[in-house]
């Protein structure tokens, strides 16, 4: 009887096929990451719900349904694959959103598919391969030292299979007007593809401002396992302000993590938006690493079918006289499950912390279930932190309200949930953006005709 091998040893496996051709080559600081990151796999495996952190989110399962046989290794795409023309990207864009664009095709930069990545001011906006030889030491020494490899087993697994980053760097004291996205398409030649790394740099340096918003695509039919991880360096006086756009497909299954160190008194606000997906979980930690530091922790969800969301945020208040502000909602429909684990951490030092942390959701059927988990940690005697959590259905009496008025049964739904949603959204997203959100959550409830 054959034993089936560790995820570990189909993870080096599927390594050392692929690192002679697809991953060397780059630079010897990628070379030394990825070979960590390979370690840290072998030495932390998978998550289980034996686990705490995993109670609620079957992510076993997730990774099997990407894995090539009892005795193979997994489908990891990493550059090359299907065709991607600029026509291709000018249809995946946002509309409204006409800043920089940085284009990663499975993994990789594609600087023919980019604008130009050197700004105004000195800015920078694409990938760590092509950066300006001044800059190369300035990101290889960021890329890498704030992600999660040493605990966590998808950070590490990003490691070992990265064979480029995109770079958004704000030189001291410039302002980029307009948002930069990046968009991360996977496009596999064989219509199957799993685990795909990209990661994400910002560095914003002293009384620097940038806005940057994340989406992934998956093109065609594929299935696919994204693991992206984003490293944000946020100095004295910078303004940062990030958002994670994820509805890449129903038969995609994602592990995202970003990581967000602040060296400096500084404003640090992300939103996590997640559309579609099967298995999607998102952690956002944050270091405040200096007084004065003033962060946001944001998150809108839509839960159907059989999807399983699963935030897990942490804030580490190290320094004193810094505020946090933690907001999330969701909507939940069909079986679909929902989860919260926000922890906050007070360190005896952080005296005069104000930590505030929300939980709420609307839960639309009898199938769909809702998690909430909030922690806080407090070893200071001079704080303000609360949290709170609350799920619910919908105001009935507001329903009865809206169709007394003419508006058919889907448009009333429609409307209280895009008024919950937009609580969270349009606070948090470029304008633009929160149009968008708000189109696709009308279509998916059923009320695309309603203005």
């Amino acid at each position: 009887m054959t034993t089936p091998i560790s995820f570990a040893d189909r993870a080096e496996r599927t390594f050392a096929t692929l690192d002679g051709s697809a991953l060397n080559g780059a630079s010897e600081h990628l070379h030394a990451l990825r070979r960590d990151g390979l370690a840290r796999v072998r030495a932390l495996g998978l998550p289980t719900r034996r686990m705490e952190a995993w109670k609620y989110t079957r992510i076993e399962k997730a990774v099997e349904r990407h894995l090539i046989g009892d005795l193979g290794g997994m489908r990891v795409t990493v550059g090359g694959g299907a065709a991607v023309t600029a026509d291709d990207v000018a249809a995946l864009r946002i509309p409204g959103l006409t800043g920089p664009c940085v284009v990663m095709v499975n993994g990789v930069v594609r600087a023919d598919l980019s604008t130009a990545p050197v700004l105004d001011g000195g800015a920078y906006a694409g990938g760590f391969a092509h950066a300006p030889a001044a800059l190369r030491p300035l990101f290889e020494a960021r890329l890498g030292a704030h992600d999660r490899r040493e605990t966590e087993v998808f950070s590490a697994l990003n490691a070992a299979f990265l064979a480029d980053a995109a770079v958004v760097y704000a030189p001291a004291g410039v302002t980029m007007d307009e948002a930069v996205t990046v968009l991360h398409i996977v496009a596999p030649e064989s219509g199957a593809a799993a685990f795909v790394p990209s990661r994400l740099v910002v560095v914003a340096e002293a009384g620097a401002a940038v806005r940057v918003v994340e989406r992934a695509v998956v093109v065609g039919d594929a299935q696919a396992f994204l693991v992206p991880v984003t490293e944000v360096s946020v100095a004295e006086g910078a303004d940062v302000r990030h958002v994670r756009v994820q509805d890449a497909g129903m038969t995609t299954d994602e592990v995202s993590s970003t990581e967000v160190v602040q060296t400096g008194a500084s404003v640090f606000d992300t939103l996590t938006v997640t559309l579609s997906g099967a298995t999607v979980r998102n952690h956002v930690r944050i270091l405040p690493d200096a007084e004065f530091c003033e962060s946001h922790l944001r998150g809108f969800f839509f839960g159907q079918g059989a999807m399983t969301v699963d935030n897990a945020t942490f804030v580490d208040h190290a320094k004193p006289n810094c505020e946090s502000n933690e907001v999330y909602k969701g909507i939940l429909d069909g079986t679909s499950t929902g989860v919260f684990n926000g922890r906050i951490l007070v360190r005896k030092d952080a005296q005069k912390t104000n930590a505030y942390q929300s939980s709420r959701a609307i839960v639309l059927s009898e199938g769909a279930t809702m998690n909430s988990k909030p922690e806080l940690e407090i070893y200071a005697d001079d704080v303000k932190c609360s949290h709170g959590a609350a799920t619910g259905r919908l105001d009935e009496q507001a329903l009865f309200y809206l169709r007394a008025r003419g508006l058919r049964p889907a448009d009333a739904r429609a409307l209280l949930l895009l008024a919950f949603s937009r609580d969270v959204t349009a606070t948090a997203a470029p304008a633009a953006l929160a149009d968008w959100i708000d189109a696709r959550l009308r279509a998916l409830l059923g009320a695309d005709e309603f203005a």
